[in-house]
C-alpha cells in the first residue's frame, strides 16, 4: 500500500471514531433522559380517569395479589418448558402442571374481575361506558395490530393440515 492509502485509511478511521465519541457525549450527557411533557402524559394515562380525576384503585394490576396469582401462572408455564425439554417426555407430569397451570390462571383472571367490579363501582355510567368501549377498543386494535404484524397467528390464513 502506497502512504497516499494509509493517509486516506487513518482519517477515516479517525472520522468514524470521532463520530462513535460524539454520540456517546451526546447520549450520555447532552440529551435529557426524555422529554418531561411525554412523560407527564404517561403518568396522567395511567393514573386517571377520562374526566382527570385519580382513582386510588385504577392501578389494581399491580397489587400484590394480582402479582403472586400472575408469578404462579408464569411460574406453571416456565416449570412446562423445562419438562418438555426433557427427554424421554413424562405426559403424565405434563398433563399435572397444564392442570396447575389452568388452576393458576382461573385465579389469576378472578382475581382481576375481582378488581375491575370494585373499580366499576366507583364510576358513573357514563365514566364507565367511556372507560370500558375505549379499553374493548384498544384490545381489537392490537389483536388487528398483531394480525397485521404476524400474519400467522391469524387463524383465517391458516393452511388447515
Amino acid at each position: 500500500m502506497n502512504k497516499r492509502w494509509l493517509t486516506i485509511l487513518l482519517f477515516i478511521s479517525i472520522a468514524f471514531n470521532l463520530a462513535i465519541l460524539g454520540s456517546f457525549v451526546y447520549l450520555h450527557y447532552i440529551r435529557p433522559p426524555y422529554p418531561r411533557s411525554m412523560r407527564q402524559h404517561w403518568q396522567q394515562r395511567t393514573s386517571s380517569t377520562p374526566n382527570g380525576q385519580f382513582r386510588p384503585d385504577s392501578r389494581f394490576m399491580f397489587s400484590d395479589s394480582t402479582r403472586a396469582h400472575r408469578r404462579e401462572f408464569e411460574d406453571a408455564k416456565k416449570e412446562l418448558m423445562l419438562e418438555l425439554a426433557k427427554d424421554p417426555v413424562d405426559t403424565a407430569k405434563i398433563n399435572a402442571i397444564v392442570e396447575r397451570s389452568l388452576a393458576a390462571q382461573g385465579k389469576l383472571e378472578r382475581d382481576l374481575a375481582e378488581h375491575l367490579l370494585r373499580y366499576r363501582e366507583n364510576m358513573s355510567p357514563e365514566e364507565a361506558k367511556e372507560h370500558f368501549t375505549s379499553r374493548a377498543q384498544r384490545m381489537d386494535r392490537r389483536r388487528s395490530d398483531r394480525r397485521r404484524t404476524h400474519p400467522s397467528t391469524n387463524t383465517n390464513t391458516r393452511r388447515r393440515r
